[in-house]
């Protein structure tokens, strides 16, 4: 299945993706990638590398019609992009996954930061497939709290990015978003950050009829979330 993510076909690769990551959920599967399959790792990072890639040149493609080109000719360029990339973030989705769960060892998830994982996902935070959303914010989430992971996360514009997946009306992109934003919260530099943020949210709800967020999500659930960290008290004062 491992051999698999390097097929030519993307949905070779989602569905060898989406084999793999459930089986790396247990323990003695985890060990046995950390023991024998480490030197593959990096084909994760190079797999989310290379299909953002393709992405962005496909995306590129209908810009090159003409201005002069009838709205028909534009709706086909745009709909094939979006026939060739679906399968492409699909395979970044279920990647994330695999990135998710073998994060969940150290010995992995140093290997994955060293070849350039974290500046792999922040730049899939881009993304509005809703699968990717929310594997991607599972992923940061575990690999949050290794090392300086946080910080560089952070520098990197992941904050602001994740904030405005809390829009989602998929519940499980909210969820996994706030797990993602309670585990940077831990760093104080992105913690003022987030407090940044979700107090001007605070001050423009208060202030307009139109809330930033959609009515099924409260910011008081990132900060239920957080409120592990004594300075919770002055953003949940905000609230008050």
């Amino acid at each position: 299945l491992w051999s698999h993510l390097k097929h030519p076909d993307p949905r070779v690769k989602a569905a060898a993706a989406a084999a793999l990551s459930p089986c790396l959920d247990h323990e003695a599967n985890l060990r046995m990638v950390q023991d024998r399959f480490v030197i593959s790792l990096p084909l994760l990072t190079k797999t989310l590398t290379e299909t953002q890639k393709e992405i962005e040149e496909q995306r590129a493609l209908p810009g090159q019609v003409l201005p002069s080109a009838k709205k028909s000719v534009k709706s086909d360029a745009a709909t094939r992009c979006e026939q060739v990339c679906r399968p492409l973030e699909e395979v970044q989705a279920n990647v994330c996954a695999m990135v998710g769960n073998c994060a969940r060892s150290p010995i992995c998830l140093g290997i994955l930061t060293q070849q350039g994982l974290l500046e792999q996902l922040a730049k899939l935070c881009k993304t509005r497939h809703e699968e990717l959303r929310k594997n991607l914010a599972y992923a940061i989430a575990n690999c949050s709290p290794h090392g300086d992971n946080c910080r560089r996360l952070g520098s990197l514009g992941c904050c602001t990015k994740l904030v405005e997946f809390l829009r989602s009306p998929d519940h499980d992109v909210r969820l996994t978003t706030s797990l993602a934003l309670m585990q940077l919260s831990l760093d104080s530099e992105c913690w003022g950050e987030l407090l940044h943020i979700f107090s001007t949210c605070f001050y423009i709800a208060s202030s307009s009829s139109s809330s930033l967020f959609p009515s099924h999500f409260s910011p008081s659930h990132f900060l239920r979330l957080s409120c592990q960290r004594k300075t919770a008290r002055s953003c949940m004062g905000l609230m008050l």
